[in-house]
């Protein structure tokens, strides 16, 4: 597809621009204070004295420790997730990527790493210099002095948060990151003093009267995420009592569904996430879960992948042991009857362990109901969100009120396996059988229905990506029909992957001069497929199908 150089720029503004502008407005406010650092420490004339005698290396150090100063002082707040949530409801969201918030922390954190490499790097040479000035022996001032050996203990740390941060490495050692990312506590103790030791004199004294007041920069943030872990203790503990676990359903793929009583007060959007601690696993540990049930529900559900220590730990102690496991698969593979998500043998301890929530918080996937028209993507246990957003459809179909803005949802669930689809069959099943009815309904002459005439609201498409046994194939075959044999849904399961250039094409053709949400959950490979998709088909003008994509970050 052509495009004009503006209708590009038009593109890349739905999707990527705003993030891009403001990071590269932060980049570039960083390059003007180095830089203006740097024009400042070589001419003012109160470190005249300390450039003449140490030069470029003087300019370096001053230069970086003041990028390092502004970095430190904003490094807390993009994970104070309370603030972040609620600033999300505010018109200011319009205008800043708050769903991108953990991705400027990185950025905050990498930038600490490079200035910090500039500034150590900038003191080695100063410390050769002052010693071939003064006698002292180079190792001494290098190992046993008050900044140098603070400076080397930040130093540490933050390579050490940097390189158990890296991606890869969070995700396969993730209690490793989480425990070592509290060094910062550490790192804040020393970066407060480290001035104090007064390394570089200007030339009036007193020489270094602020030196040790550095922690004037990180006190401000440090206040507002201390606020933040202490108001998440409060909160969790509050509501323990009220909020507990009442049933753990066991699915196939080593998902577990985790349903919690849920407390008066506890208010959620669609889409929405929350952290969870259980005190009998780590007292310390928190990690974020999507909300799969709706906010109409009487409940609380979080569907929780059992792939690493945490959350096999947290399997255990809510009672799904291995053998469990073992029962579910071989009931799908018909070599035992299955007798539900639990064995008679051996069921789950009658008292189930206290479990901490708290959240919810704001994700981009409760932007769907913003749109008129929404394409939601996920693959694998990706679809956790889009399960709370669908049945919030389903409830506002069956038990209309108010106004609802959406009235299209395309549906694409990208599984290896047959049995991964059962997670949420038996909401897509009632999703289907909700629209049948409402298009009966309109049929009938019923008003107050929320999409066109005879037209079918939710769109599901299931793709499977996997191979299919024989006794599988076997299955299909023997069992064609109105209904999927593979899903039991009557949309028929797609094999292969989604055919984006033809999906997206569609919905432009379908849906022209609307602005179409697309929205996704999954592989970083997928989703930047499915960006490329939603740029390549959206069209120029006002008659043309805007498409503005959305990823779930946290």
């Amino acid at each position: 597809r052509r495009s004009t150089l503006w209708h590009r720029f038009e593109l890349w503004m739905i999707n990527d621009g705003k993030m891009y502008i403001y990071f590269g407005f932060w980049i570039l406010l960083e390059v003007l204070l180095f830089s203006l650092a740097l024009v400042n420490y070589r001419y003012y004339p109160l470190w005249q004295n300390m450039y003449n005698l140490l030069g470029g290396s003087f300019l370096g150090a001053r230069a970086a420790a003041l990028a390092l100063h502004i970095n430190t002082a904003l490094v807390l707040l993009p994970i104070c997730r309370t603030v972040i949530s609620w600033i999300r409801t505010t018109p200011l969201n319009r205008i800043i990527p708050f769903d991108h918030a953990v991705l400027f922390h990185k950025v905050i954190g990498y930038s600490i790493m490079l200035f910090t490499f500039i500034h150590a790097g900038s003191h080695y040479r100063n410390y050769y210099i002052v010693c071939k000035a003064t006698g002292v022996p180079y190792w001494k001032m290098l190992f046993t002095t008050g900044h140098s050996i603070t400076g080397h203990i930040m130093m540490v740390i933050i390579v050490i948060m940097g390189v158990t941060g890296y991606a890869k490495v969070r995700r396969k050692h993730f209690n490793m990151f989480w425990n070592l990312h509290h060094l910062f506590v550490v790192y804040f103790a020393c970066f407060s003093v480290h001035g104090g030791f007064c390394l570089l004199k200007s030339n009036l004294p007193p020489y270094c009267s602020t030196g040790a007041a550095f922690y004037k920069y990180w006190v401000f943030s440090g206040i507002i995420y201390l606020f933040e872990r202490l108001s998440r203790e409060f909160r969790a503990n509050m509501r323990a009592n009220d909020m507990r676990v009442q049933k753990v359903i066991l699915h196939p793929g080593k998902v577990m569904e985790v349903q919690y009583h849920k407390p008066h007060g506890f208010k959620g959007l669609a889409g929405q996430y929350a952290f969870l601690n259980c005190p009998a696993v780590s007292t310390q540990q928190w990690h974020p879960f999507t909300l799969t049930s709706a906010p109409e529900e009487d409940y609380v559900s979080m569907h929780i992948r059992v792939v690493g220590d945490w959350t096999r730990a947290f399997a255990n102690a809510l009672g799904a042991k291995e053998q469990h496991w073992d029962a579910l698969e071989k009931s799908l593979d018909g070599d035992a009857p299955r007798t539900g998500s639990s064995s008679k043998k051996d069921p789950p301890p009658p008292i189930l362990p206290q479990v901490l929530v708290d959240g919810p918080f704001g994700s981009a996937s409760e932007d769907v109901f913003n749109h008129e028209i929404a394409m939601l993507f996920c693959a694998g246990i990706g679809c956790t969100p889009f399960a709370s957003v669908l049945k919030s459809i389903w409830y506002r179909m069956s038990y209309p009120g108010g106004a609802f803005r959406l009235r299209k949802v395309y549906f694409f669930w990208v599984q290896r396996d047959t049995k991964s689809f059962e997670w949420f069959q038996d909401l897509l099943k009632a999703i289907e059988e909700e629209d049948d009815a409402r298009i009966d309904a309109h049929n009938f002459g019923s008003m107050g229905s929320l999409s066109q005439p005879g037209e079918s609201m939710i769109e599901i498409h299931t793709y499977l990506t996997g191979n299919l046994s024989y006794a599988q194939m076997t299955h299909v075959h023997m069992n064609v029909g109105k209904v999927d044999p593979i899903t039991g849904l009557r949309s028929p399961t797609n094999f292969g992957r989604p055919n984006l250039d033809l999906i997206f094409r569609a919905v432009a053709h379908e849906h022209p001069a609307s602005d179409v949400g697309v929205f996704f959950c999954g592989p970083h490979k997928m989703g930047s497929t499915i960006e490329g998709a939603a740029k390549k088909w959206s069209g120029e003008g006002q008659d043309g199908t805007k498409f503005y994509y959305n990823k779930e970050n946290f």
